[in-house]
């Protein structure tokens, strides 16, 4: 008998799954990377059972190892980690997630301990057992159920992350990832000057206000806001001379707030002062601004031919970053 942490024991059953090609696991969670970790392949007659529907199952692992030919159910209660891997019993902690293993997210992620044993143990493997003719058949309806409350617990977590008392430009340059999940984008366009285009927008604008309410405007056209149907878009224009200016903070949520229709044309967004308590001050707006034009300077291409216009995560400018914000 040993005991092993996260690391050591995704080393040990990678080991056993090359020289065996047969594993059983009942591990509550499961990670991007996980099969990739321990070793698993289309050569491995495995069998395991997973908690698909806490939000803590990453569902396209699950649908990875399904169309390599795993045998996968679910048990919704499970909170169990046990296996049987050729010769080697283990019971302990560690989820097969970077968390547990290491990988995603997080270098190594909780201090886990986990008891294993250099055979196969009845009561573990009958454990098992147990929990596979309990659990029942992953379905697609499932992993599409799993997808949303995967992306609802990540973007849950992301916000619990963000509320530490730390401006965009910190959390940008300490925790991109944070910024990812909450999907916040930076939107830049060529300022408007014609007139019959400014009209447009003035009606679109005041249609949306009468709607909801003063905070609202509208972008017009822009089928990659369009794709955008939950997100935070940090929107600067860009003056005729100059660099980018003004630096504001819009929110789409198409499901409360649909969009106006007129042909589609106009996507609904809402002024809001934070992204999820992170403020965005005069000084994050300069050095954001500066990020960005070191980053355009690169090569990033325009959406339009005819204008300059860029929407993409803000998580990418983070390298660019001047070392003294």
């Amino acid at each position: 008998m040993n005991v092993l942490d996260g690391p050591q024991l995704a080393e040990r059953i990678r080991k056993e799954i090359g020289a065996r090609e047969n594993a059983k696991f009942a591990v509550a969670f499961w990670g991007n990377g996980a099969a990739e970790a321990l070793g698993i392949g289309a050569s491995t007659k495995m069998k395991a059972v997973c908690n698909l529907m806490s939000g803590g199952t990453n569902p396209d692992e699950i649908r990875g190892l399904l169309e390599q030919g795993a045998e996968v159910r679910q048990l919704n209660d499970l909170h169990a980690k046990i296996g049987v891997v050729g010769d080697l019993s283990f019971l302990g902690s560690s989820n097969m997630s970077s968390n547990g293993l290491g990988g995603e997210e997080q270098p190594w992620g909780w201090r886990e301990a986990n008891v294993v044993y250099d055979e196969v143990v009845p009561e573990i493997l009958g454990m098992f057992e147990d929990y596979w003719a309990r659990a029942s058949e992953i379905k697609e309806a499932d992993l599409a159920m799993a997808d949303r409350l995967w992306s609802a617990r990540r973007k849950g977590n992301a916000v619990v992350q963000a509320k530490r008392g730390r401006g965009l430009v910190q959390v940008l340059r300490e925790t991109p990832d944070v910024l990812d999940r909450l999907n916040v984008r930076m939107v830049v366009y060529d300022r408007v000057t014609d007139e019959a285009m400014l009209r447009q927008f003035e009606e679109a604008d005041g249609k949306a206000q009468s709607k909801y309410s003063d905070e609202f405007s509208t972008y017009m056209g822009w089928e990659t806001i369009k794709e955008q149907a939950d997100a935070y878009f940090v929107d600067y224009e860009w003056p005729a001379r100059g660099g980018i200016v003004n630096g504001h903070i819009y929110r789409r949520d198409i499901e409360r707030f649909p969009d106006l229709p007129t042909d589609g044309d106009f996507h609904v967004v809402h002024w809001v002062k934070d992204i999820e308590g992170i403020p965005f001050n005069t000084k994050d707006k300069a050095i954001i601004r500066k990020a960005f034009h070191s980053y355009e300077k690169q090569g990033l291409q325009s959406e339009s031919e005819n204008e300059r216009c860029y929407n993409f995560p803000i998580s990418k400018l983070r390298d660019f970053l001047p070392d003294d914000a």
